[in-house]
């Protein structure tokens, strides 16, 4: 569906790679990028292009792939088709559009119920939603997910994509640490450019009691996916692995970032409040305070209840819409 069309530059000691994706029947350009870097060791300076450049093209076809297809009704999609429209709805980052990410998934399997990747985005697609509403998954589900995510493994060995999913299922909704953990690693095994494989690295470690470890995963993804919609959520669990580890600067800076990206969601002012407070800045926690009193109690896939261990139980309340 695509042309991959790229310029590489050099002068002196500095690179500049230029890519551009167009959509081949229409020859519509729907992304374009530049990666500048230090050509003195070239080998590194390629490896750095080439992971930046996979993971920010990967994140585009993702978000964008349905536009090829949007003025088809979902009966008339295929089972590829409705992957890439749940895709999308994904990338529009609310609870509604992954509502409506998880439907269309249902439908993919009533066509074919052994597609591995569509039993892999519906589990994927319930588990972020129960975390963003700070809930339990009803148990019947869990088991049933559980065997689609086993069935997905068995008939794509291969997919760092699947082995993702399953390890956020397993941290989020079964708090299975260990089998989190190697679930990720698996993924990251696969494809060491995949920004989500180290989101659920930066998760398992977080249910592991090992803050240090999430705040590196944290922010290899955030490296990684800079571009990327769901950028925000990433930035909420870096500061909040960054406060409990008392770095409460890097956090104060942390979730100012995520605020100025999405500066309409009340958990971010909430933990804002805490880092304030933590730093001696009262001023700052009471402003922050005040602005999470004006914002709505609504549960969000951008603030996502953070799989800590237990000790923290009075942490995760607070930053819970219910």
């Amino acid at each position: 569906a695509y042309i991959l069309r790229g310029r590489l530059r050099i002068s002196g000691n500095r690179g500049r790679l230029n890519i551009s994706l167009v959509v081949r029947d229409t020859g519509t350009t729907s992304w374009t990028q530049s990666y500048d870097g230090d050509t003195s060791d070239i080998f590194a300076f390629c490896d750095e292009l080439i992971e930046k450049s996979v993971s920010g093209l990967r994140i585009q076809i993702n978000a964008f792939d349905d536009n090829r297809v949007a003025d088809l009704p979902d009966d008339e999609l295929s089972v590829s088709e409705l992957r890439s429209r749940a895709a999308s709805n994904f990338y529009k980052c609310t609870m509604e559009s992954w509502e409506r990410g998880r439907s269309l998934m249902d439908r993919a399997l009533r066509l074919n119920p052994d597609d591995s990747m569509a039993l892999a985005m519906r589990a994927h697609a319930a588990s972020l939603l129960a975390a963003g509403r700070f809930e339990a998954m009803n148990p019947q589900m869990v088991g049933s997910l559980a065997d689609d995510l086993d069935r997905a493994i068995e008939l794509s060995p291969r997919s760092d994509y699947i082995f993702t999913a399953r390890s956020f299922f397993k941290v989020c909704t079964t708090r299975d640490a260990a089998g989190g953990m190697q679930d990720a690693e698996r993924a990251v095994s696969l494809n060491p450019t995949y920004h989500i494989a180290h989101d659920s690295l930066a998760m398992a470690n977080m249910l592991n009691g090992n803050l240090d470890g999430a705040i590196k995963d944290f922010k290899k993804a955030i490296q990684l996916s800079e571009s990327d919609p769901l950028l925000p959520y990433r930035l909420f669990g870096l500061a909040i692995a960054e406060h409990l580890t008392g770095e409460n600067d890097a956090a104060a800076e942390t979730i100012d970032q995520a605020i100025q990206l999405r500066a309409n969601l009340r958990g971010y002012h909430v933990l804002k409040a805490m880092i304030c407070r933590a730093k001696g800045d009262e001023s700052g926690a009471n402003d922050a305070e005040t602005r999470a009193a004006q914002l709505p109690k609504e549960p969000s896939v951008l603030a996502l209840c953070p799989p800590l261990p237990d000790d923290h139980a009075d942490f995760v309340a607070q930053l819970s819409p219910n």
